[in-house]
């Protein structure tokens, strides 16, 4: 995804805002203190964080704002899979998503200059894991992404049937993420995965060819038997497996009780 042009209206400062036209090639706030940057981070996050919430269940909510954001988004599609190849068409769209309600619907998207008239197909033209990563502290925008969290956990550990576990990956394609201090090293490793690298100073090289995930059972869980959070119904682990279906084992690290393990 990328933004094109954004309008806020009455958050913050932003009573009426002016249209933010963004360039083509580097899309950049520049500004002193308090003239609003921060505030249309929160803005975007805050559009797309109801936005989504609608589009799951279809329930009217309060606004907290009126919007316009213009975007243009790739949206891919398996035309034919086989166990060894896919074929995959991308197409480019043009997006318009407003808070209006001329569509009929709580929020109107237009693509490619026609109106969605589903609140389930506008679900697809919403961008997939959007990120933020803010230098310091923004208490507003990670709580937003907080909620998100949340719900997408609870989404998760409410699945009941086997058929539905496929719809947990394309929630999750749809998550915020706020980059936090405990995310950096997973972020370092990631961009050297598979890669002949350099230590700074001694020159040695080495290659990642692993990660290890650790999930810390949560503190609801009490005494219960570490099998049991990890088999919350049965979905978790099924989850995981499916996640990790290419990986070269998937194994349970009960030391202390403390963690589960996926390689």
């Amino acid at each position: 995804m990328k933004i094109l042009s954004i309008q806020i209206d009455n958050y913050k400062m932003f009573s009426p805002g002016p249209k933010i036209k963004l360039g083509k090639d580097v899309q950049l706030f520049v500004g002193v203190n308090g003239s609003g940057k921060s505030s249309i981070l929160e803005a975007i996050a805050f559009i797309f964080s109801q936005v989504k919430k609608y589009c799951i269940d279809g329930k009217t909510r309060e606004r907290r704002f009126n919007f316009s954001i213009e975007y243009s988004f790739l949206r891919r599609a398996i035309l034919e899979e086989t166990s060894t190849t896919q074929n995959v068409i991308a197409n480019l769209h043009h997006v318009i998503l407003t808070s209006s309600r001329e569509a009929g619907l709580d929020y109107s998207m237009a693509v490619d200059g026609e109106y969605i008239t589903s609140w389930q197909e506008m679900y697809n033209y919403l961008p997939d894991n959007l990120i933020f990563y803010y230098a310091g502290f923004d208490d507003t925008l990670e709580k937003i992404v907080e909620v998100d969290e949340q719900e997408t956990a609870e989404s998760l550990y409410n699945v009941r049937r086997q058929e539905d576990v496929a719809n947990i990956f394309s929630e999750f394609s749809k998550s915020f993420v706020y980059i936090r201090k405990h995310h950096f090293p997973l972020l370092f490793i990631l961009n050297y995965i598979d890669n002949k690298m350099a230590l700074p100073l001694t020159g040695k090289e080495f290659m990642i060819y692993n990660i290890s995930f650790q999930l810390q059972k949560p503190p609801s869980f009490g005494n219960e038997e570490y099998a049991t959070f990890y088999n919350i119904q049965g979905y978790l682990k099924n989850y995981l497996e499916n996640l990790l279906k290419h990986s070269q084992q998937l194994e349970e690290i009960t030391e202390g009780k403390k963690h589960l393990g996926a390689t």
